[in-house]
């Protein structure tokens, strides 16, 4: 029951949701990856003790978005940005290694004639 449900296209943040209506997930040292174009991945694990809630979400930040954090927001203070680019994916694991989320971003621009 979780999934990416937005990643900021101005890359401050990714905000995970948990959709089950009865159940709290441990997203403890699941590991975030994030492929913007063909740059290098962008690791980010989640602390442990972290949970998401039934109907919750939580955002994860950037070093330079930190000023907008909720009580229960986390921050990757490695990166200034999640990145941009026209190609995104961005994927969670779990601490067994299997893929539970993904979200792919494709940017298109009209042709001009």
């Amino acid at each position: 029951p979780i999934k990416i449900d937005e990643c900021a296209l101005d890359g401050q943040f990714i905000r995970l949701a948990n959709t089950s209506k009865d159940k709290d997930i441990d997203v403890s040292n699941w590991l975030l990856v994030r492929k913007v174009e063909d740059h290098e991945d962008i690791n980010y694990y989640i602390p442990s003790n972290v949970r998401i809630y039934r109907g919750q979400t939580i955002k994860i930040l950037t070093r330079l978005s930190q000023a907008n954090r909720a009580a229960h927001d986390l921050v990757n203070m490695e990166i200034d940005s999640w990145g941009l680019g026209m190609n995104i994916t961005t994927r969670l694991f779990n601490d067994d290694e299997e893929e539970r989320a993904s979200h792919i971003q494709r940017t298109g621009y009209p042709s001009s004639r």
